[in-house]
């Protein structure tokens, strides 16, 4: 039915717009006068490698879908080919062979996609007036409490020391002789 993707393309194809990124919906234009199309065969890859995407009737706005085509490939008057939501896997070599009564035609066009969403470093963040305070609130509770627990254990031990020495002084079991 269609001959091979010839090495040289007949036309371009108009990539619209020419840079998409992932999500945004893609038109590919055939820069050539379908008046005398009977068909239209989209496809994706290189010469004997291509996979088929769908085969376009203009006269009659009909298509059939091919092996590579998915929900978001869809054909428009003059054989245009709208890829909707493009994705970053959509991104390749594009063609398609103009059939009329008396000869093909073939174009090609390269889709580039790229991401939106670049991971980049993330500024950080300073702390607030309000975490710089509690931070240093909590702080100075930790330090009140450690200064408490000091003098607690050394009065509590000059405390013990003072009555230990007392009790060693006045015990019943010495002879006072």
């Amino acid at each position: 039915m269609f001959i091979e993707a010839q090495k040289m393309p007949d036309f371009t194809i108009v990539v619209t717009p020419r840079f998409p990124t992932e999500g945004q919906n893609v038109e590919m234009v055939p820069q050539k006068p379908t008046n005398e199309t009977q068909s239209c065969l989209w496809y994706r890859g290189e010469n004997i490698t291509y996979i088929q995407i769908l085969l376009y009737y203009p006269m009659n706005n009909t298509f059939e879908p091919q092996r590579g085509y998915h929900s978001g490939h869809v054909p428009l008057k003059d054989c245009v080919l709208t890829i909707r939501n493009v994705s970053y896997l959509d991104m390749g070599l594009y063609g398609i062979i103009m059939k009329s009564p008396t000869k093909s035609l073939t174009g090609e066009a390269f889709l580039s996609v790229t991401r939106e969403d670049v991971p980049t470093k993330k500024k950080k963040k300073a702390l607030g007036a309000g975490i710089i305070a509690g931070i240093s609130a909590g702080c100075l509770v930790g330090i009140l409490m450690v200064i408490g627990l000091v003098a607690y254990q050394t009065r509590g031990t000059t405390f013990r020391s003072a009555t230990t020495t007392q009790q060693a002084t006045s015990s019943p079991t010495q002879d006072t002789e």
